[in-house]
């Protein structure tokens, strides 16, 4: 059977903070940056990235 977490169960966030900091570890010079796990398919991520770099002020035209 398939282990379920629930996003409050300890060893939910055991293994999350885990992922971030490895991802952390890889970048070198980890206390520059943040890990922001994004759930979601492929679209999700682009339109956080997306919205990270638009102000609110600029419309993006995307084609």
């Amino acid at each position: 059977m398939q282990l379920d977490l629930a996003s409050r169960d300890d060893e939910f966030k055991e293994v999350t903070a885990s992922m971030r900091r490895l991802i952390l570890s890889l970048l070198g010079n980890a206390e520059d940056y943040s890990v922001v796990p994004i759930q979601g398919g492929g679209s999700f991520a682009m339109e956080a990235a997306l919205s990270s770099f638009v102000s609110r002020i600029h419309k993006p035209l995307v084609a």
